[in-house]
């Protein structure tokens, strides 16, 4: 995940099978919809529905306030991939790391629902009074795909402006599977070609093993940025949309597997008339049987 500026920005895609009980019994009123694309929200409460007829994602604030993923599901199977709740999203404003949470550092402003040209948007509007900063964590679903998109925006508000670094795309904590990934150009050209590359690799990872991907100039230089975990009956994948230096982390933590993309060294400031857009990225929840792994259409 990695820092842009204007209208440019970064994507990641996740796909997923799902082995527990989920379904839209318990799903609250829905509020905002473009096809079978939807935001659902009880009014007063902490947590948000989006999704579309084959993905379902619930995000909203934990115990202690953060704003967090709560659930990936499919409405159409009734099966449910089985993620952590926790935070999936960080950045370093000058040297304060902040976490968005509803009150402390940051202080919830409001939670936007609207429907766009082809789906949905949910956006949860932060402000950091020490730094001057607004910060948004968006999540869009779009009609007919079964992807959920999310990325973070950045303003200030006044000030000589404030440097923003290390900002995380997404991090989660996951059932165990068989991971794959995908090299890169490794020095392939258009006059020659490199053995390895492009090539998938997959293995499943020994207790306390960590995986790491990414480069440190173009996004396909030795990696690929994408990530599949496939499971018993379900797959799992996640990516990025995005050109420059990334990094992902792959880690077996004792009987789960936690998978986290960041952006390390990238670094931009942002002034009143200078803000910064990052870390869009999708999740998508399929059937195992299927490999295809499928974009989000980046509409917002």
């Amino acid at each position: 995940m990695s820092i842009l500026n204007g209208s440019r920005g970064v994507r990641a895609a996740l796909s997923l099978s799902v082995c527990a009980g989920a379904g839209a019994d318990d799903r609250p009123p829905v509020v905002v919809q473009r096809d079978d694309a939807f935001i659902a929200h009880q009014a007063g409460a902490n947590l948000w529905w989006i999704g579309s007829a084959n993905l379902e994602l619930v995000v909203g604030f934990d115990a202690a306030g953060a704003l967090s993923l709560q659930r990936l599901a499919n409405p159409a199977t009734g099966r449910m991939w089985d993620i952590t709740p926790a935070s999936e999203v960080g950045l370093t404003a000058g040297t304060d790391r902040i976490t968005l949470a509803a009150s402390g550092t940051t202080t919830l402003l409001n939670v936007e629902t609207r429907a766009s040209e082809f789906g949905v948007v949910l956006t949860f509007n932060f402000e950091y009074r020490a730094q001057r900063l607004l910060v948004s964590r968006v999540y869009a679903c779009y009609a007919g795909s079964p992807t959920i998109e999310t990325w973070t925006r950045i303003a200030s508000t006044g000030g000589d402006g404030t440097p923003v670094t290390d900002l995380a795309a997404w991090r989660i904590t996951m059932p165990l599977g068989h991971v794959r990934w995908l090299g890169g150009l490794r020095g392939d050209s258009a006059g020659g070609t490199v053995e390895d590359a492009f090539v998938v690799a997959d293995r499943d990872l020994d207790p306390g093993e960590r995986i790491d991907l990414g480069a440190e100039g173009r996004s396909s230089e030795s990696y690929v940025p994408l990530v599949v975990v496939n499971g018993d009956r379900d797959q799992f994948f996640g990516g990025l949309m995005w050109s420059g230096a990334w990094h992902a982390a792959l880690e077996r933590i004792d009987a789960r597997l936690r998978v986290t993309i960041d952006f390390p060294g990238v670094a931009t400031a942002v002034t009143p008339g200078r803000s910064t857009t990052g870390c869009p990225n999708v999740r998508r929840l399929a059937r195992a049987q299927s490999t295809r792994c499928q974009s989000s259409r980046g509409r917002r």
